[in-house]
């Protein structure tokens, strides 16, 4: 009778088991869908040479300094896309600034970071169809934008954000950035 229990019990268990893992993973998945992604980066400029061992590089000293500090952060939003927030300290007082989201890392020149990137087949340069996060500086060096986009990024689409002199349209900065 003792091992007629335990067969039994032992059925039952396996039983348990199998109806209650593949719940557990497929909560744990859909939690993990809706989970926010968030990523933060915060950095100080450094000259070029140096864009193997730091996230923030400057092409151009007289527009963004050594030792200008920027941060960047993406979250995910209510409607599935994403809001990308830009501040920087310490850059030329009372300038404007261009800056766009690239599809590359920074590298040792401004090509390095590819292209803008873009949402969907236009190749148009407007704000929906890409992360537009433009800036003007005030006494101090100081500014903070934000973007707020309908469409998240495709995985490995995003990697950088470029800065550019608003006068000249040239690159003189980038900071790289691990988007989801």
């Amino acid at each position: 009778m003792m091992t007629q229990h335990l067969v039994i019990h032992k059925y039952a268990t396996a039983l348990m088991l199998a109806v209650a893992v593949p719940a557990v993973a497929m909560a744990t998945g859909a939690e993990a869908a809706a989970a926010p992604r968030s990523v933060k980066v915060n950095a100080v400029f450094v000259s070029a040479k140096s864009y193997r061992t730091s996230r923030a590089v400057t092409y151009d000293q007289s527009s963004v300094r050594r030792g200008s500090r920027v941060g960047v952060l993406e979250k995910s939003n209510d409607t599935g896309g994403l809001f990308i927030e830009l501040s920087v300290w310490g850059l030329n007082p009372n300038n404007k600034y261009d800056a766009y989201v690239y599809t590359r890392p920074c590298g040792a020149t401004p090509a390095s970071a590819g292209k803008r990137v873009q949402n969907g087949p236009s190749t148009d340069h407007y704000p929906q169809n890409e992360v537009w996060l433009n800036f003007q500086t005030n006494f101090y060096g100081t500014a903070h934008s934000r973007a707020d986009q309908n469409w998240p990024f495709s995985v490995g689409q995003a990697n950088s954000v470029v800065l550019l002199s608003h006068n000249t349209a040239r690159v003189v900065a980038c900071i790289s950035v691990p988007f989801q």
